[in-house]
């Protein structure tokens, strides 16, 4: 990363449709060489995040074709 180019992560959600969850991480960090701890990375577990169960709903989709002659 060059200096300067850093980001500011305030919070990370994850959307599991295909198992109706929602996880949501607070992180308040910085992800760059130059700022805060340094860190370019961080790692999230279950144990940390917030856990909602959301309903979907399954979408389908069709296509149909026409001729008209």
């Amino acid at each position: 990363m060059l200096e300067g180019s850093g980001w500011f992560v305030k919070e990370v959600a994850v959307d599991m449709p295909t198992k109706g969850k929602h996880h949501f991480f607070k992180c308040d960090s910085w992800l760059a060489k130059d700022k805060g701890d340094g860190l370019t990375s961080r790692v999230f577990t279950l144990d940390e995040g917030e856990a909602s169960v959301v309903n979907y709903k399954p979408c389908e989709f069709g296509l149909m074709s026409l001729s008209v002659a």
